[in-house]
């Protein structure tokens, strides 16, 4: 699934909660590519500019065996 719009990433975060049992506990990693190593999201922030408002997943990198 291709997300490049807020809306879009709290529909499918819903979605996970409501379908497949995701909790407030629940994991949430990002990887760059099908294959690059995977990054824990470590703080969510907002940014704002003259085009508006921006969210910025700020991530942790995460050793998966």
């Amino acid at each position: 699934m291709s997300i490049d719009k807020a809306g879009q990433l709290i529909d499918f975060v819903k979605e996970c909660a409501l379908t497949h049992g995701a909790t407030p506990h629940t994991d949430i990693y990002v990887r760059q590519g099908a294959d690059g190593p995977m990054q824990r999201i470590a703080q969510v922030k907002m940014m704002r500019d003259d085009r508006g408002v921006a969210i910025i997943l700020e991530t942790s990198m995460v050793l998966l065996s």
